[in-house]
């Protein structure tokens, strides 16, 4: 869109820019708002509904099968619930709110991504600021562990061991960050390196090989084991598509291994999260305790395999169970349909669109295709789509992807949003 047009934009444009930046801002900076006990919301919640209000006139046009599978997964959600008894369960319904809000989100951010915002600006500048977030927090500069971390925390305990073990004695550090937690933290920094990766294409310098390099030191700084070994898959792939230069690959690496050195070099015990994990099921209790999880949830999931248990918040409440593993979860609330929808609203545009994010080099299909790939592997021992953050940060990415001018569409990026409803 010219820049001279853009100072003549309707309030609903204005709109769409302020709601972008506040949801941005909130994602990477703004704490969990306690409610009451035993819930919290987050300021992406509250400006949910301006959200709606901006992306209603356009509604109509989005003609988008990707959507109605979501809403089928939620009407199926209910059948579950149904079948399991609990449609009288409030908190139940807490999971598909989150489809609402991811399908808005998704909805939203693909609008406003038609404007053609200074998107690597905004990337850098939130980015930057995570950073010294972070970094702030890892060092304790100005005791900022006592000060604001706590806002940022709900496990207390995870920060009053930061960088102590069980018996106070000095250990590793695994940054927590904004998120609360070193793997979702892990999460929040791939999303990063996945925008900037990219950027490696270019044969002479870029800004966004710096930032990449970063994201990489900072993902390093989570020691999250699954979000380091998604990332060097991710990474991998990349490679391939991008048809990277021997030499490209050897220099690139290099400096990923520098980054590693200096990651290292941070603290003693920097990296002993990863250097010295035990990756036998005898020794590693995490894998043990995940492996016998899983195995329990597989089993209850052979006596209920297509309705499942209706969602069913509070069995894992109630047990102390965490799934860590969201395929499963999926498959134990929902049964084989919630699995399907839930790999439709993961792997869908990438089906349908495959030949694009295959042959097209564009920033947008590359950034999707890669934190899809990202979020399935990190599935795999995570909850990812579970985390409101993640969930916020993938509409992004949706919304991103589809602003694109892709095949079986009409350009309503053009003749019906702009033309109709900014300029008149």
């Amino acid at each position: 869109m010219p820049q001279e047009l853009i100072k003549e934009l309707k309030p609903r444009a204005y709109l769409l820019y302020f709601l972008s930046f506040a949801v941005a801002f909130s994602i990477c900076f703004v704490p969990y708002v306690p409610i009451k006990s035993g819930l919290s919301l987050r300021l992406e919640d509250f400006l949910l509904p301006l959200v709606l209000v901006a992306i209603a006139p356009s509604l109509k046009h989005v003609k988008e099968m990707y959507f109605i599978v979501l809403g089928l997964w939620g009407l199926w959600a209910l059948i579950s619930m149904a079948a399991n008894g609990r449609l009288m369960a409030l908190n139940d319904y807490f999971e598909l709110y989150k489809l609402l809000k991811y399908a808005s989100y998704a909805v939203f951010f693909w609008v406003f991504f038609l404007l053609k915002p200074p998107v690597f600006t905004w990337v850098a500048s939130f980015f930057a600021l995570a950073v010294l977030f972070n970094m702030l927090h890892y060092y304790n500069v100005f005791n900022f562990n006592e000060i604001v971390m706590p806002l940022y925390c709900p496990n207390p305990e995870q920060l009053k061991f930061f960088g102590r073990n069980s018996l106070g004695g000095p250990a590793t550090k695994r940054i927590l960050g904004t998120m609360g937690n070193p793997n979702v933290n892990a999460l929040f920094f791939s999303f990063f390196m996945v925008y900037f990766m990219p950027y490696l294409r270019k044969s002479k310098w870029h800004f966004g090989k710096l930032m990449f390099f970063i994201a990489v030191a900072m993902l390093l700084f989570t020691q999250s084991r699954t979000g380091l070994l998604a990332c060097v898959f991710v990474y991998i792939c990349f490679i391939f598509k991008a048809k990277l230069s021997w030499k490209q690959v050897v220099s690139y690496s290099l400096v990923m291994l520098l980054v590693a050195l200096l990651v290292f070099d941070a603290d003693q015990y920097s990296m002993q999260y990863v250097t010295k994990a035990k990756w036998s099921m005898e020794e590693n209790g995490s894998v043990r305790g995940r492996l016998e999880v899983w195995g329990e949830l597989l089993k209850m999931v052979a006596d209920q395999p297509v309705f499942g248990y209706g969602i069913n918040k509070n069995y894992f409440y109630e047990h102390k169970l965490y799934s860590e593993n969201e395929y499963i979860l999926v498959l134990w609330r929902y049964g084989i349909p919630g699995l399907l929808f839930y790999g439709m609203m993961l792997f869908g545009l990438c089906f349908k669109y495959r030949d694009i994010l295959i042959k097209r080099d564009s920033h947008e299909s590359e950034t999707y295709l890669f934190l899809v790939l990202l979020l399935a592997t990190n599935a795999l021992t995570n909850n990812p789509m579970s985390n409101p953050m993640i969930l916020v940060m993938f509409a992004m990415a949706t919304g991103f992807f589809l602003s694109q001018t892709l095949p079986e569409r009409r350009s309503f990026l053009q003749d019906i949003f702009f033309k109709r409803m900014l300029w008149k």
